[in-house]
């Protein structure tokens, strides 16, 4: 299930808690990503969030961005 753009993000209490502004697939973590905004109170890294998508919710949670670990060193070809 990927969560796209004005998909509606909810806390454990069914309050809309923000929404999301981009999501895909992330081939680096073989699985779906999004980026989007919440209340601040809702924005510490491992926060449990709810997404709701095509009238079903589903469990999500707050991760530190880059998604993926860089693994290349700058300037070496």
């Amino acid at each position: 299930m990927i969560a796209r753009e004005k998909t509606k993000i909810f806390d454990d209490t069914d309050t809309q808690i923000g929404e999301i502004t981009s999501g895909t697939f992330g081939p680096s973590v073989n699985g779906p990503i999004a980026m989007g905004y919440v209340n601040k109170e809702f924005s510490k890294v491992d926060t449990k969030i709810l997404l709701e998508v095509r009238g079903k919710k589903h469990p999500a949670n707050v991760c530190a961005l880059p998604f993926y670990k860089k693994n290349y060193v700058k300037g070496v070809n």
